[in-house]
């Protein structure tokens, strides 16, 4: 029984451990040479003015958010006015509890472990393939043909390359923020209980439904001969729904919810852009699952639900507070709208970009 926490052989948690020594040392570097950094703020801070804020959390260290340290009340907005006197904006993290990530953790946890134990249904596949008919919606009926083996190996290297990104947005968006400690406490405690919550779901859905993918009702001629092609395979009847909608989707959603919570002040600019981009990367990665043949469009549309209803919920569980120990306010309707906006443009550009690709 496989399990979607791997990518081509390539173990997603161990990938986002090398992510966070690399992102933990590419930060340290920073903090020890900050003038060098000058070309490149004069670049993005139009997009990303946090850029501009210097050290967010620079004597703030032995009370740093999620230490368990009492904190003295302090309005929310007083630190926001603080910051937007010296010109700058101020950099929230997240607070975290044994209950909350400790729940959110096992049940993850618990969720991919009892999939482990379920059984697919398989199908005999004849020659001829599956019978299409059988087939409930026309959207699926009509994606059916033309495997790119192609889009099929670009679609692993999307994925990886879309749950790399998202850590390496969180740190880009948050360069006043430092030590190791900080920069593993937000792009991954948080973002792994939504990538493990996503996959629960998705890897109990996917026996429970035992859906054939769409090269099962191809003809034995048109089928691609690579094992990931294989119709006597387990994995060949679980298609509903895609882990790599599910994940990429976690990932995406995670970024733009994060990026509101933890910058309240970072204007809109900066907002539409990271909600974009990872938008752009989930629906390329996607779309990119159907026209290799591995995936139905509502296989996408499913998986894509519950990727960005995890990375959503996951960040709205946990308070985030400024440095200067104010809980950072809930952003506002504007600010949810036009990120969701960013949010299903940056998608739409992804799909429109695989569709012309392949």
């Amino acid at each position: 029984m496989t399990c979607e926490l791997s990518v081509k052989g390539v173990p997603v948690v161990p990938a986002l451990i090398v992510g966070a020594l690399w992102l933990g040392a590419a930060d340290r570097a920073r903090a020890q040479d900050l003038e060098s950094f000058a070309p490149v703020v004069a670049i993005v801070a139009p997009v990303f003015p946090s850029w501009d804020s210097g050290d967010a959390l620079e004597g703030n260290s032995e009370e740093s958010p999620g230490s368990g340290r009492p904190r003295q009340a302090a309005p929310a907005g007083a630190p926001l006015q603080a910051a937007g006197d010296q010109g700058s904006t101020s950099v929230a993290l997240p607070e975290l509890h044994w209950g909350t990530d400790g729940v959110l953790g096992a049940v993850g946890l618990a969720g991919n472990a009892i999939a482990l134990g379920l059984s697919t249904t398989r199908q005999s596949v004849p020659d001829q393939g599956l019978d299409p008919s059988n087939i409930s919606w026309g959207i699926d009926r009509n994606s059916i043909g033309n495997p790119s083996t192609g889009a099929n190996t670009a679609s692993n290297a999307a994925v990886l390359a879309t749950l790399v990104g998202v850590p390496a947005f969180a740190l880009l968006t948050q360069p006043g923020v430092h030590g190791f400690a900080n920069v593993v406490r937000r792009p991954f405690l948080l973002y792994g209980e939504s990538l493990l919550l996503a996959q629960a779901c998705t890897q109990i859905l996917k026996p429970a439904v035992s859906r054939p993918r769409p090269f099962t009702y191809l003809p034995a001629s048109e089928r691609p001969t690579e094992s990931s092609y294989d119709v006597t395979a387990e994995e060949a009847f679980r298609s509903m729904p895609s882990g790599h909608a599910a994940t990429t989707f976690a990932a995406a959603s995670y970024a733009a919810t994060d990026n509101l919570l933890s910058h309240p002040d970072a204007g809109s600019t900066e907002h539409v852009a990271v909600a974009a981009v990872g938008g752009l990367l989930a629906g390329l990665t996607s779309t990119l699952r159907v026209e290799a043949d591995q995936h139905f469009p509502t296989d996408l549309m499913v998986g894509g639900l519950i990727g960005t209803a995890s990375g959503v919920t996951v960040p709205l569980l946990h308070s985030y507070v400024l440095p200067g120990g104010g809980r950072a306010p809930h952003p506002g309707g504007h600010a949810w709208l036009v990120t969701a906006a960013g949010y299903l443009v940056g998608t739409g550009a992804g799909v429109g970009l695989a569709s012309l690709a392949y």
